[in-house]
């Protein structure tokens, strides 16, 4: 089964969560602290690609205004980029070493072709519209894992960009089972709302 579609939501980064987009943190049971827990969300198509959406605003904040709240306390941290990766201190676990593509707003998740956007003071940041047109060019009933699929998301009246042909999917979806489905992810409940949900079949 071949699918192709256009997916339209709006979405927020602010749910009554104190300070979510102002620098707070959304801890989680993980041995090191994430800075992608910020607002951490994504939109799943045919349940194996993710689209990512996150409050790279607040990661911003609390790398130089150096106030956080994690896991209920609030903690003093200071980050900067380096190599093309967001490097933390401070609070009480050690801090993953994320790319910036991977805190990034319409990414595809850990898409090995968006790790030269290493530019987070200019990427996308707050709520807004996201546009995805993704299609599943290459289906294996036996194997769904080696789908193909290709990916072009615009960001509010921004211009579209093209992520070219994904193999099996991205990795944030690779080993899950179910295939046409498309799903809206508030990861860690951290605070995105999705609302004006559109989805229209594409006809090629």
């Amino acid at each position: 089964m071949c699918l192709s579609y256009e997916l339209s939501p709006d979405y927020s980064l602010e749910d009554g969560r104190p300070g979510v987009t102002a620098g707070n943190y959304v801890d989680a049971d993980y041995h090191k602290s994430k800075p992608g827990f910020f607002s951490n969300g994504g939109v799943y198509f045919d349940n194996k690609v993710e689209v990512q959406i996150f409050d790279t605003a607040s990661l911003l904040a609390a790398m130089t205004a150096g106030q956080v709240i994690i896991g209920g306390n609030t903690a003093n941290v200071s980050g900067t980029v380096v190599g093309g990766k967001v490097d933390m201190t401070g609070g009480t676990k050690p801090w993953l070493q994320e790319d910036v593509a991977s805190l990034i707003t319409g990414v595809p998740y850990n898409e090995t072709d968006a790790t030269l956007l290493t530019d987070l003071q200019n990427a996308p940041q707050g709520g807004g519209s996201i546009t995805m047109r993704i299609q599943r060019l290459r289906t294996d009933d036996n194997e769904p894992s080696n789908n193909t699929y290709s990916v072009l998301v615009k960001l509010g009246d921004g211009d579209w960009i093209d992520y070219g042909t994904i193999e099996g999917g991205t990795g944030g979806g690779k080993t899950r089972p179910k295939s046409d489905t498309i799903l809206f992810q508030q990861h860690w409940g951290s605070g995105v709302i999705y609302s004006n949900i559109r989805v229209k079949e594409i006809v090629e």
